[in-house]
């Protein structure tokens, strides 16, 4: 069943990004694989994609460095 969610505060790319340059963390177009980041009371959601144009790069891992990075972003 779907968690209930009480007045989630929705994220888009941009405003990701914003708030880490804010914080120092400046990121490159390569490592900018966060899409969205919901903020809830007692948990978070993110929406994260592997950047195109990498090519055959990282397909012999399991998860591509840049999509582990983005996971830490959040």
């Amino acid at each position: 069943s779907a968690l209930p969610i009480a007045n989630p505060s929705v994220w888009t790319k941009d405003q990701v990004y914003k708030a880490l340059a804010d914080h120092g963390l400046a990121y490159g177009e390569a490592l900018r694989t966060v899409e969205s980041f919901t903020l809830m009371s007692e948990r978070s959601a993110r929406s994260i994609v592997r950047k195109s144009g990498l090519g055959n790069a990282g397909s012999d891992l399991l998860l591509h460095p840049s999509v582990l990075d983005g996971a830490f972003q959040t």
